[in-house]
């Protein structure tokens, strides 16, 4: 892992341990100084694409600002893209995505976005137990 990821790491940490919003910020563009440094192609991109995700996830928690949530589900559907069946970390990119798609059925209300955060959700259960009885 870069040190650029562990700072984010830390700082992303520290905003969950204090709720400072300063340390949030700061890990969203140390995450997105990460990504950067794996461009497409690269085999560490799918985990730069969901801290990041997870971060603006958070940041939309705390300021319910919708830019913040979209993007954060548009790196999880690029991160999972990255990450195939049979990857070892599909069933993260999965939960990820199902839980930033919950959160925009609450906000706007849209169907779709329940019952894609709900096949997620059973696919990663099954990923989970495929794994489990391998």
């Amino acid at each position: 892992m870069s040190y650029i990821n562990k700072l984010a790491n830390a700082l992303s940490r520290w905003f969950r341990q204090s709720g400072n919003t300063e340390n949030l910020e700061d890990a969203i563009l140390y995450y997105q100084k990460a990504l950067t440094r794996h461009p497409p192609g690269h085999r560490k991109r799918a985990h730069s694409l969901n801290n990041l995700a997870l971060a603006l996830a958070s940041r939309f928690d705390q300021s319910g600002r919708m830019q913040d949530l979209e993007d954060a589900i548009s790196h999880n559907h690029e991160a999972l893209t990255l990450r195939p069946p049979g990857h070892p970390n599909r069933s993260y990119s999965l939960i990820t995505l199902a839980i930033a798609l919950s959160n925009r059925f609450r906000q706007a209300g849209r169907m779709d976005d329940l019952d894609n955060s709900f096949r997620a959700l059973r696919s990663s259960m099954i990923v989970h137990f495929l794994e489990i009885e391998v």
